[in-house]
């Protein structure tokens, strides 16, 4: 796409628009870009962007949306993004030249609803204050290089749909907020450093639809499955420490559609 595509778009008000442009695949500064230009369309996947993403995107603060996923930036992620704090949707997923940490500064966005910075090369450990956004919807940080422990705020959004933090190297327990989401459908952690034993909360969800803990160190048994109603359809725990008997009330669930436990430590369940 060339500076005369963008040309031809209509003017969007800034709330609807990713601030920067691009000329011939390389992000240009926000300073560099005027009349309709700056008023991009905000979907701008896939379209072989590289470069940095300018700091002067942080005096953007009616920018609710900025999508960038499967381009080639790089460099870290701005510190200047938490200045927006209209933003409601994030997403720089794929951008695999992204990398150092997550800045702090993104726990004050809190009108964030979708968070997703997915198969990056992002390093150290998730801000504490990440998954405090009270609307907070969707966190997708898998395939990265992530450490330390899960935030004790992942959780608290009584919004909280969908949390994928696969494919990094997070330690510890799944933290209590979490385990007891009552909004929670998705839960993805696979192939982490994550200990324990699993939380019995998380068998007893009233919303939960895909629980993934396979690839970690969880231990003990598999907790009692009271729920026969739930709706759980996907149940991941191979290659973990596990023992004890599989549960024999998992042959109720009836929504449930693929169940995997290989890889543990399990007793033959006596007649």
């Amino acid at each position: 796409m060339t500076w005369k595509h963008y040309s031809a778009l209509s003017t969007t008000s800034q709330s609807q628009i990713l601030p920067d442009s691009y000329h011939h695949g390389r992000m240009i500064p926000c300073s560099s870009v005027v009349g309709p230009v700056l008023h991009a369309a905000s979907n701008l996947e896939s379209l072989g962007l590289h470069g940095q993403m300018p700091p002067c995107i942080g005096n953007l603060t009616f920018l609710k949306r900025i999508h960038l996923p499967n381009n080639q930036l790089y460099s870290q992620i701005l510190a200047e993004l938490g200045q927006l704090n209209r933003l409601r949707y994030l997403n720089l997923s794929s951008n695999n030249f992204i990398s150092g940490r997550i800045p702090e500064s993104l726990s004050s966005c809190f009108d964030l609803q979708v968070i997703d910075l997915s198969s990056n090369s992002l390093s150290g450990s998730i801000p504490e204050g990440l998954g405090s956004p009270s609307n907070l919807s969707v966190l997708r940080i898998s395939g990265n290089y992530l450490t330390g422990n899960i935030p004790i705020s992942v959780g608290s959004s009584s919004s909280l749909v969908s949390v994928i933090l696969n494919n990094n190297s997070l330690i510890g327990p799944v933290p209590l907020l979490l385990a007891n989401s009552w909004s929670l459908q998705l839960l993805g952690l696979r192939n982490n450093h994550l200990s324990g034993e699993l939380p019995s909360s998380l068998f007893k969800s009233t919303s939960l639809q895909m629980l993934v803990l396979a690839e970690n160190n969880f231990v003990g048994s598999i907790p009692v499955l009271s729920n026969i109603d739930s709706p759980l359809q996907y149940l991941i725990l191979q290659l973990n420490d596990l023992t004890g008997t599989i549960p024999s009330t998992l042959g109720n669930f009836t929504s449930l559609l693929w169940l995997t436990f290989g890889g543990n430590s399990f007793q033959v369940a006596s007649r």
